[in-house]
C-alpha cells in the first residue's frame, strides 16, 4: 500500500482529490475497509508534512513549525515578523521564500537557500547539490522543457519519490551540455577576438604613428646640431681681429651664442624629452594589448 501526498506551491494540501484518489488506489489493490481507514489515520497522525515540517493542528490553526518562525499554508506567509527584516529589506517581512517557492527553500525560516548550477563558461554547467532540471532552467536561462529533455538525454529518465514525484536524475558534479549555450559561447567568443584584435591593430597604428613622429624629431634634432656645432668651429678657428673683427669679434660671438645657438639647444633638448615620452608612451601601449 503506497501513501501519495500532494501539495500546492506554498504548502497547501490538495485536500479532496488526495483522499479520493487514496481510496481509489487502496481498492484497486483489495484493501479492506479498515486497513482503507487505518491508512487514513496514520496519515493524520503523521505531523511531519510539507518541507518535512511538523504541522501544528492544536486549536485549529494548521500552520507549520519552521523552527524560527510559525508558517501559514493557507497564506503562504509566515507569522512571524522576520528578524532578518534589514537584509531583505525590499520585501514584505512576513514573505515566505521570496515568493518563489517553486525555485527555492527556507528550510529554517531564516533565508532562502536556492542552488545555483556552475557556468563553466564553455556552454556546460555542473551540478551541485539539490539541483535540477528546474535550477538549470533558470540558470541556464531556457525552458524548463529544454532543461528537462536535456538532463534525462544526457544523465538518464527522471527518478519518481516514494510519493510518485518525479525528479531528476542528477547528482553534485555531473555535468550537462546545453547546446544552445555552447553556440552562444562561441559566438561571444568569436566577437570577443575581433573585438581583441580591432583594438590591438589600432594600438599598432598609433605606435607606428608614434615610432614615425620620434624619427622625424630625431631628424630635426641632427639638422639642429649640426647647425649648432657649425658656427662654434667657425669662429673657434679664427684668430683673433680676423674678417675686421678684431674690436668686435667677441661681442659678435656673445650674440651669437645668445640669439642662435642656445635657442637650437633648448630645442633640441625639448625634442628629446618628446622623444623619450613617445617612447614611454609606446610602452605603455604595448602592454595594453591583449593576448587572443
Amino acid at each position: 500500500m503506497e501513501t501519495l501526498i500532494t501539495y500546492y506551491p506554498f504548502g497547501l494540501k490538495h485536500e479532496y482529490y488526495n483522499t479520493q484518489e487514496r481510496k481509489v488506489k487502496y481498492k484497486e489493490q483489495n484493501t479492506s475497509k479498515r486497513a482503507i481507514k487505518q491508512a487514513l489515520t496514520d496519515e493524520v497522525k503523521f505531523k511531519y508534512k510539507y518541507n518535512g515540517k511538523e504541522l501544528q493542528d492544536e486549536l485549529g490553526l494548521q500552520w507549520y513549525d519552521y523552527g524560527a518562525w510559525n508558517y501559514d499554508p493557507a497564506l503562504g506567509r509566515f507569522m512571524n515578523l522576520d528578524s532578518l527584516t534589514e537584509k531583505y529589506n525590499t520585501q514584505s517581512p512576513y514573505v515566505y521564500a521570496d515568493n518563489n517557492p517553486v525555485l527555492l527553500m527556507d528550510i529554517l525560516g531564516m533565508g532562502t537557500e536556492e542552488q545555483d548550477w556552475i557556468d563553466n563558461g564553455d556552454g556546460t554547467y555542473t551540478a551541485e547539490k539539490g539541483d535540477s532540471a528546474a535550477t538549470l532552467a533558470k540558470d541556464a536561462d531556457i525552458s524548463y522543457k529544454e532543461a528537462n529533455e536535456l538532463v534525462q538525454m544526457q544523465h538518464g529518465a527522471n527518478k519518481k519519490n516514494a510519493n510518485g514525484n518525479e525528479y531528476s536524475n542528477i547528482k553534485e558534479g555531473d555535468v550537462v551540455v546545453v547546446p544552445s549555450k555552447v553556440v552562444e559561447k562561441i559566438n561571444e567568443k568569436e566577437t570577443m577576438q575581433n573585438k581583441i584584435e580591432a583594438k590591438n591593430e589600432k594600438i599598432d597604428k598609433q605606435i607606428a604613428k608614434n615610432n614615425e613622429i620620434s624619427d622625424s624629431v630625431s631628424k630635426r634634432n641632427k639638422n639642429y646640431n649640426k647647425q649648432i656645432e657649425m658656427p662654434k668651429n667657425t669662429w673657434s678657428s679664427k684668430a683673433p681681429g680676423d674678417g675686421g673683427l678684431k674690436s668686435g669679434g667677441k661681442v659678435f660671438s656673445h650674440s651669437l651664442e645668445r640669439n642662435i645657438i642656445a635657442p637650437m639647444e633648448r630645442k633640441v633638448k625639448k625634442n628629446e624629452e618628446k622623444i623619450d615620452s613617445l617612447k614611454k608612451l609606446n610602452i605603455k601601449l604595448e602592454n595594453k594589448k591583449q593576448i587572443q
